[in-house]
């Protein structure tokens, strides 16, 4: 190949990859953004289920704040049935990270959904979620849980 040809697709691979890294989102849209792209979505049983990752990003433009270190995750499944399950946790190699609190999300509209936000002491790299012992005869439910640590709340110039 001649050597101005791979010079040039250096430079874009280059400025692809940089460009590609991070997306910058106002605050006010963010929240809606983030849970239309960083959902994953599952169908099993007659269970439409739903996982995503919280980013701190998230929690910032959701609530104000981020709620510290760790990884919290958001799980629902429709229709509403009273789910439960054992346990929740993540794989890497040889380390397992369990989920530490489950609470379940009370629906002040309709109860159309089961609802619950985990949280994990650990963030561990792999993001595969591993929910054990789903009740109404599912069993053991596996997300991968997309990464959407690159989109973040775009700054306000002052």
């Amino acid at each position: 190949m001649h050597f101005k040809v791979k010079r040039y697709i250096f430079f874009l691979v280059i400025a692809v990859f940089f460009c590609g890294c991070v997306k910058e989102i106002p605050k006010n849209e963010f929240v809606a953004y983030y849970e239309e792209k960083c959902g994953t979505e599952l169908e099993r049983g007659g269970y439409h289920f739903f996982v995503m990752p919280f980013s701190d990003d998230y929690e910032i433009a959701k609530w104000g704040n981020s709620l510290g270190r760790g990884k919290r995750v958001l799980f629902k499944s429709v229709p509403y049935s009273n789910l439960r399950f054992e346990d929740a946790f993540f794989i890497n190699g040889s380390d397992t990270s369990f989920m530490v609190l489950s609470r379940k999300e009370q629906n002040f509209e309709l109860t159309t959904s089961d609802s619950f936000v985990m949280a994990f002491e650990d963030s561990v790299d792999d993001n595969t979620l591993f929910i054990k012992n789903v009740s109404n005869g599912i069993g053991l439910i596996k997300l991968k849980l997309k990464n959407c640590k690159n989109l973040r709340i775009r700054q306000e110039e002052k």
